[in-house]
């Protein structure tokens, strides 16, 4: 637990926010911060080449780039999906 300090115009902007969509501000705030540390895995500080982060109908894109590895010995039912 802890006390977090903001200057009252981002409060009542948060506050609103949430009220919006019916949470409390320590809810928004803890739900906001886990999709934040989300979106940071997904992309890095500095995004790609072009310096910015890549926007969400673009992760397709970002998902080619990853080496597919092998997920090992499939099961007769995997078989039917993945191959």
């Amino acid at each position: 637990m802890t006390n977090l300090r903001i200057d009252e115009e981002n409060y009542m902007a948060v506050k609103a926010q949430a009220g919006e969509l019916g949470m409390s501000v320590n809810e928004y705030l803890n739900k906001f911060l886990d999709k934040l540390s989300v979106y940071r895995e997904l992309v890095p500080p500095g995004g790609r080449e072009n310096g910015k982060r890549d926007a969400v109908w673009e992760l397709g894109e970002v998902g080619k780039a990853v080496k597919k590895k092998p997920i090992g010995t499939l099961s007769p039912d995997d078989k039917l999906i993945y191959e």
